[in-house]
């Protein structure tokens, strides 16, 4: 018999339209490990499907949606950056914005 491995999953005890998400208050930062840029992010609470949104810029993530638990830390390896200007990670820190379920529930 074969053991499989379970991602860690969230428990809804309720419908998960009818949960009320707290303002995550979501930081980002930018860095570089190992060579290459990466964007470090923190939520104070719980903060479902996770969006960041670049503007115009075409920007290729290691991962596009995610959640975070209350505390928890996530680094997103920027894999690359498809503008024609250019862009700087600085000028695409100045575009960001930073949505998740929270935000489409105000």
């Amino acid at each position: 018999m074969r053991s499989r491995i379970r991602p860690p999953g969230k428990w809804w005890f309720m419908p998960p339209k009818r949960f009320v998400f707290r303002d995550p208050k979501i930081t980002v930062t930018a860095g570089e490990e190992n060579g290459r840029p990466v964007l470090k992010l923190h939520a104070e609470a719980f903060a479902r499907r996770i969006c960041l949104d670049f503007g115009e810029a075409d920007v290729i993530l290691e991962d596009n949606f995610f959640d975070l638990q209350p505390g928890q830390h996530k680094t997103i390896g920027i894999e690359e950056i498809r503008s024609p200007q250019g862009a700087s990670v600085k000028e695409l820190m100045e575009e960001l914005k930073v949505y998740s379920n929270f935000d489409l529930a105000r």
